[in-house]
């Protein structure tokens, strides 16, 4: 089954917007309340680092 989805192109920066920042504040919870193991801490922090980065170029970056 094939379902055709019509989306405008500022739909789908939406789209694009919200999940950037649900995994940015996914990524930031399990830093922050999770177990991370040594070895990790620095990819967690530059993730975090890279997401806050495109947010802040798509003018998403700080209306929390």
């Amino acid at each position: 089954m094939m379902i055709d989805i019509k989306l405008d192109i500022n739909q789908l920066d939406d789209i694009v917007r919200i999940w950037l920042k649900e995994t940015l504040k996914t990524v930031e919870g399990n830093f922050g309340y999770h177990y991370v193991h040594p070895d990790d801490v620095k990819q967690y922090r530059k993730d975090i680092k890279a997401l806050k980065r495109i947010l802040d170029y798509i003018g998403e970056g700080n209306d929390e």
